[in-house]
């Protein structure tokens, strides 16, 4: 199995980042042995920034909300063929890997 491969160019930034771009690429073996390639582009930019109490419902339950006694983190390999909808659940499920 290949592992991921992170690399680090230059001197590690610190402070709040303003603007990020995170690429992941990585090949997927379908269930007739084929591959694919999936490509994933996530760029963020902070356009507002301002120093303010939060509004205390941000802290609140949502209506709706539902205790559940196990969260089904291993979706189904097809929910994986298309696309990724979004960048950090593909990240997240790239490193889960690393661990089965």
């Amino acid at each position: 199995m290949d592992r991921p491969k992170f690399v680090d160019i230059g001197e590690p930034e610190t402070g709040f980042a303003v603007e990020s771009v995170t690429t992941c690429k990585s090949v997927r073996t379908l269930p007739d042995g084929t591959e694919k390639q999936l490509d994933s582009k996530n760029e963020m930019r902070v356009t507002q920034f301002e120093i303010a109490p939060l509004d205390p419902a941000l802290f609140e339950i949502p209506e709706g909300f539902k205790r559940v006694d196990r969260i089904e983190r291993n979706p189904p390999q097809s929910a994986f063929l298309g696309p990724p909808k979004n960048f950090w659940q593909e990240a997240w499920r790239s490193v889960a890997e690393l661990f089965r």
